[in-house]
């Protein structure tokens, strides 16, 4: 689903459309993000608004916006990394017109002062670039991992605000040994009352491994905001490790990893209900109970 149309036949992109605002001005986006039709990122910044409206847009990337975001690149630079930028005009009676420029020719007044970082809403950004790189990621495991070819994560609000995850993708028939022992880790934070718990298969007959993370949140509370229950599993491939060592990055890695999937899952849910999103603490593996 697209969001709301910004600018229409911008020139060499076509329709833009309002993903994020970082900043406005009088209910007017400022510095905020779009996508393109095919979901491309472009960083936009409106850097006049006297007698009429001016843009100057650049593509962008995950990365770069992880970089904004962290406070490591400042707004000018994000905006100048590619060769090229397009300029959009609209006047007082809405005409717009778009045209490309070389970055090295871009108006420095049309530019933040070099050194200016973001500052925002860092929770509502931080967990806006978390949903983005973990439909990235769910995209690229579906499609091209060579490791993570298979993810469970996934999201149905019920009465509640009951969720439970189901599977996506078909499971794959395997000869697999008996489960693992599972770990389990129990912790508060926020009056948030979490339950981690992991478990892994590993196949009898090649290098490889089932690995499932699995959340519960609050199941066992009262009159709290949510209720969540959330899966996430993969399916990994190592060659040339001893099995001490596979079993330890089965134990610890590998849950770390799902985990870093989970979150901006859970992120995303929380956020799309009548309460606060919830982030997901960093958590160390090794605390795990054997």
């Amino acid at each position: 689903m697209k969001h709301e149309l910004y600018f229409e036949h911008v020139i060499t992109i076509g329709n833009l459309y309002l993903e994020h605002i970082f900043l406005q001005f009088e209910m007017e986006p400022v510095f905020f993000t779009c996508v393109d039709e095919k979901d491309n990122l472009f960083i936009c910044l409106c850097s006049d608004i006297r007698g009429g409206q001016k843009w100057v847009i650049s593509e962008s990337s995950l990365y770069t916006l992880d970089r904004l975001i962290a406070g490591t690149m400042d707004i000018s630079s994000s905006l100048c990394i590619p060769e090229h930028l397009v300029l959009i005009t609209r006047d007082l009676q809405g005409h717009e017109k778009s045209c490309m420029i070389n970055t090295c020719d871009v108006d420095p007044l049309d530019l933040p002062k070099a050194g200016t970082l973001l500052k925002c809403d860092m929770e509502s950004a931080i967990t806006y670039f978390m949903v983005k790189k973990s439909n990235a990621l769910i995209l690229n495991a579906k499609c091209t991992s060579p490791i993570v070819n298979r993810l469970l994560a996934y999201s149905t609000c019920l009465n509640e605000m009951v969720v439970h995850e189901r599977e996506l993708v078909e499971n794959e028939k395997h000869n697999v040994s008996e489960h693992e022992p599972h770990n389990h880790h129990n912790l508060d934070d926020a009056n948030t009352e979490l339950y981690l718990s992991a478990a892994y298969k590993k196949s009898k007959e090649q290098n490889a491994a089932n690995v499932e993370l699995e959340l519960n949140a609050n199941i066992e509370k009262e009159e709290v905001p949510f209720k969540l229950i959330a899966k996430v599993a993969a399916d990994f491939r190592w060659e040339d490790f001893d099995d001490k060592a596979v079993d330890a990055m089965l134990r610890l890695n590998a849950p770390a990893l799902l985990l870093g999937y989970m979150r901006p899952i859970v992120a995303n849910i929380t956020n799309s209900s009548a309460f606060p999103v919830y982030n997901l603490p960093f958590m160390d593996f090794r605390s795990f109970s054997e």
